[in-house]
């Protein structure tokens, strides 16, 4: 197998308060100035513990006005990043990516759709043998579309990964046999909406996966609208009144207040001149009040992430502001759920893009890969986080630990040992590699040495951390789900 090495020769710093950003050249993707990449997806696919990129696109300008691109790279786990070469993903523009294991095999595969070179719309998946190669299957079951969103998740509760589509005046939902086969829900009565954007989250605390869509209509009118799981994945509208309408827009769910449940950033385009960015809090029961307004943008990405570990989430944000501006703003979480914007950042404006935070070095702080659209071309940057803390000896004392009994977990409950210092109440926060919290607990324990079992049969196969906390102290380990 013949890779192309790219090596890190030279950084750029961006500050965050008590932590770096580093910018580092030469960029992952970077064609002379004419890659156009419109879509990335993160995950582990060949198993080694690190987080691996797939970039989908075009590149523009003459002569490759319809240069379609699907690209893999793979990390070494130290953030740094070769090209596959025998990769077997087709090159698509206008697209959409997102992995998930969708055959319960413990390797991430991944959908993807769009513009083929042959100048067709396509929505192909590709199962991962687990060593990083996809095999596409053949016929489709999907509707082919192009310029689409992708959410995963488990709808109906049986175990597996259903999927949600949505294109031009489009939006299909997919059930999963549990091998990987796919077929349409027939008469879901969904809405079809453009310039859209779509999540799941259990909005109202009944343990099943509701979504939300937000975009356009036919014609000219816009649309934020809930569906409400039945628990068996039948979804009946939910049309809030106290949510902003509008489109070309973002949605994002994350528990921003610590309460357990999860909170929404919507930011959209209302009459293409008015922009927003709004934070609703949830009461619990799918009930959302406006809690913050933040800079407003259009064709915004979001990403919520503990990106200081002070154990709550944060919000990165860019996309185009007004005068077709780009902009990026920074906001660090006050641990209630208020977000106060960093001005000591100096990173530029974008706008167009896709990003992610994950530990790409495993140095336990998440770093941030941006695909975005910046000085007239899209750049595949690293940035990574080089967040100065006090070791884990420092933070607790040098008799604490927390081990993961049998990682890879391959069970449907996780077994922990750790020792305890205090007697205290300790809370069990686990995040996915996104940064998202997926579970959370706590309990009174006893000082000394303690084993705890937690029921993880709710989250998929994957790369998660799990983070204890007593009394203001905390520690963390990264583990990985492979049934």
């Amino acid at each position: 197998m013949k890779y192309i090495a790219l090596c890190f020769l030279t950084c750029t710093f961006v500050s965050l308060n008590a932590q770096q950003f580093i910018e580092v050249f030469p960029h992952i993707l970077d064609d002379s100035g004419v890659a156009t990449s419109q879509a990335m997806g993160l995950s582990d696919i060949d198993l080694d513990g690190d987080i691996d990129i797939l970039v989908t696109g075009n590149r523009f300008g003459a002569p490759y006005e319809f240069d379609e691109i699907a690209k893999l790279y793979l990390n070494d786990g130290d953030g740094n990043f070769t090209i596959k070469t025998n990769n077997s993903i087709g090159p698509v523009r206008n697209s959409a990516v997102s992995f998930s294991d969708v055959d319960n095999d413990g390797d991430e595969d991944v959908l993807v759709l769009g513009i083929n070179t042959l100048g067709n719309s396509t929505t192909d998946l590709y199962l991962n043998n687990g060593t990083g190669v996809f095999l596409r299957q053949f016929p489709s079951t999907f509707l082919p579309v192009d310029d689409g969103v992708i959410a995963f998740s488990d709808i109906d509760g049986d175990g597996d990964e259903d999927v949600l589509i949505t294109a031009y005046l489009s939006t299909e939902l997919y059930e999963n046999d549990g091998d990987g086969v796919f077929t349409r829900i027939e008469n879901s009565n969904l809405l079809g909406v453009s310039d859209s954007d779509a999540a799941f989250s259990d909005i109202d605390g009944d343990n099943d996966m509701d979504f939300l869509l937000h975009g356009r209509l036919p014609g000219f009118g816009n649309i934020t609208i809930f569906y409400e799981n039945d628990g068996l994945g039948n979804y009946k509208e939910n049309i809030d009144t106290q949510l902003v309408h509008g489109n070309y827009g973002s949605v994002a769910f994350a528990d921003i207040d610590q309460d357990g449940d999860d909170d929404l950033l919507i930011t959209s385009n209302l009459d293409n001149s008015t922009f927003i960015s709004y934070l609703y809090i949830n009461d619990g029961q799918g009930n959302f009040t406006k809690h913050q307004e933040l800079e407003g943008l259009r064709t915004g990405t979001t990403s919520f992430a503990d990106v200081d570990n002070d154990n709550d989430l944060d919000l990165f944000m860019c996309g185009s502001g007004h005068m077709s501006s780009k902009e990026t703003h920074f906001y660090l979480n006050d641990g209630d759920g208020n977000f106060i914007e960093n001005t000591e950042s100096n990173f530029e404006g974008f706008s167009g893009a896709s990003l992610g935070f994950v530990d790409v070095d495993n140095d336990q702080d998440l770093d941030l890969l941006l695909n975005s659209y910046s000085q007239d071309f899209y750049v595949l940057r690293l940035f990574k986080n080089n967040l100065t803390t006090t070791s884990v000896e420092a933070t607790i004392n040098n008799s604490n630990y927390l081990d993961i009994i049998s990682n890879p977990i391959s069970r449907d409950m996780m077994r922990i040992r750790f020792n305890s210092n205090r007697n205290a109440l300790h809370k069990f926060l686990i995040y996915d590699e996104q940064g998202q919290l997926a579970l959370q607990s706590s309990q009174n324990m006893q000082v000394g040495e303690n084993q705890k079992e937690i029921d993880i049969s709710m989250l998929s196969n994957g790369i998660y951390f799990i983070q204890l906390e007593e009394k203001g102290n905390s520690i963390s380990q990264k583990f990985v789900i492979s049934r």
